[in-house]
């Protein structure tokens, strides 16, 4: 058992510096080639570094479950990987690495906010409190601390 919680905590340490080396990545690849050149590649890139993994693990996915599940595919595919991934790749011109890295981090209390509002989830105050933290130091962070507007700001 203590061998699983070693690599979870690993896991949890290192996928943050690995998140976070590939929005640098992507930002240097968006400036050098173009946004939608990257969002074509980068796909394709994944799929071709993760295929083998899932024969490995014999984790590929049937064709009669891809077909059940067409629909929530269908917009998973359309949503996140294709309008999601132009936005934040067209915001990478626009701001810098550094603050990509740290704003990224915010997802999930997005996320978390949206299923607030939309679905009307609960959500504890604890919990809201630390979305408005985070929401707050990322507020900051593109700022400056200073409430101007500049260009870069469009990215954030």
């Amino acid at each position: 058992m203590r061998h699983k919680t070693d690599l979870a905590l690993l896991a949890a340490i290192i996928g943050p510096v690995f998140s976070s080396l590939a929005w640098v990545t992507e930002q240097e690849a968006v400036t050098r080639l173009s946004p939608l050149t990257v969002c074509a590649l980068s796909p394709i890139i994944a799929g071709l570094i993760l295929f083998p993994y899932l024969v490995h693990t014999r984790s590929v996915p049937d064709w009669a479950a891809l077909r059940r599940n067409w629909k929530g595919l269908s917009c998973f595919i359309i949503f996140r990987n294709i309008l999601t991934y132009l936005l934040c790749a067209y915001a990478l011109l626009l701001t810098s690495s550094a603050k990509v890295m740290f704003l990224t981090k915010m997802e999930p209390y997005l996320v978390a906010l949206l299923f607030w509002l939309v679905r009307k989830e609960g959500m504890s105050r604890y919990h809201l409190f630390l979305l408005f933290v985070h929401i707050s130091g990322a507020i900051l962070l593109s700022t400056g601390g200073g409430f101007s507007f500049n260009p870069e700001q469009l990215g954030d």
